[in-house]
């Protein structure tokens, strides 16, 4: 099957070697909030890990003092959406993810 995509390129999704990938223009200027659900760690660990590792290679610093990034870790997955609306009301960040089972 074909789609039409920006621009007039067309890219076929039964084609698994083509990937089409936005860039950060600016990305010191993006801020990054992080919920991550304590309560089931073994699930939720190796998301955050490939979260982190898909900001690294959009350049995001993932540092442990980074001012770019938060991560809020909570108790259980019904704290999750409390922190998410927390840190999205706050108006620090463009972007808020939610790891949690």
């Amino acid at each position: 099957m074909l789609c039409a995509a920006p621009l007039g390129l067309t890219f076929s999704w039964s084609d698994p070697s083509i990937v089409f990938e936005g860039r950060f223009i600016d990305t010191a200027a993006h801020g990054i909030a992080v919920v991550v659900a304590l309560f089931n760690d073994l699930v939720t660990a190796k998301p955050l890990i490939g979260f982190l590792d898909g900001l690294c290679l959009r350049c995001i610093d993932t540092a442990a003092s980074s001012s770019q990034l938060s991560l809020a870790w909570v108790p259980g997955s019904f704290e999750s959406p409390l922190m998410a609306k927390k840190l999205a009301s706050s108006g620090s960040y463009q972007v808020v993810n939610s790891l949690g089972s």
